[in-house]
């Protein structure tokens, strides 16, 4: 909704899980958005143009990302993006962009999706009219791009505004980033940035 200004980006240090830092080109901007300051984490979210998504963005305090991410749950990311209140905020974001490939079938196997994967059990003859048909694999693909700009993922663009006093917001840790579907809440992409550089 809001992109970072190119003049604003400068090179930080990101500490990473291992207690090693790299260099990354870090976006800066003072502006009001929903920001929140939980137990062991700080939150913040940014809108996308057209109102109809938006990113939050979870820090865990320095040396708790292990701790939070094992117990990180659907009902703690709901938690977190109702008590999301208008504040002051100074952030720094880092740039980053990931591309992730994942097979799915054991997965899917897992929970309960047996039959489409064996090939004497699995029938699509009701899409196909064919008998002879059964999943080998399934494959998911997610990119991911943040800049100054924006995010190209689910092809929205974003960052939100809005009201309170100054929350200073450095996302030179790792943290957790998910992209949802504003009106239902959908998720849409969930993922940790541990090191922005690979």
């Amino acid at each position: 909704l809001s992109p970072f200004t190119a003049d604003s980006t400068d090179q930080r240090q990101f500490h990473r899980l291992d207690g090693s830092q790299v260099t990354v080109d870090m976006m800066h901007r003072d502006a009001y958005m929903p920001y929140l300051q939980g137990s062991g984490y700080q939150a913040i979210e940014l809108a996308y143009a057209g109102g109809t998504a938006a990113m939050d963005i979870i820090v865990p305090d320095d040396g708790n990302f292990e701790a939070f991410d094992t117990s990180f749950n659907k009902a703690g990311y709901d938690e977190i993006v109702n008590g999301l209140q208008p504040a002051s905020v100074t952030l720094g974001l880092p740039k980053f962009e990931f591309t992730k490939d994942f097979s799915l079938p054991d997965t899917l196997k897992s929970m309960g999706m047996i039959d489409p994967f064996d090939a004497a059990r699995a029938d699509f003859s009701g899409m196909t009219g064919r008998q002879d048909l059964f999943i080998g694999d399934v494959v998911h693909k997610a990119f991911v791009k943040v800049d100054e700009k924006g995010t190209e993922a689910a092809a929205a663009t974003g960052v939100v505004m809005q009201i309170t006093s100054a929350q200073i917001v450095e996302h030179d840790r790792p943290f957790i980033m998910v992209i949802r579907e504003a009106i239902h809440g959908q998720i849409l992409f969930i993922g940790r940035v541990t090191d922005p550089t690979h």
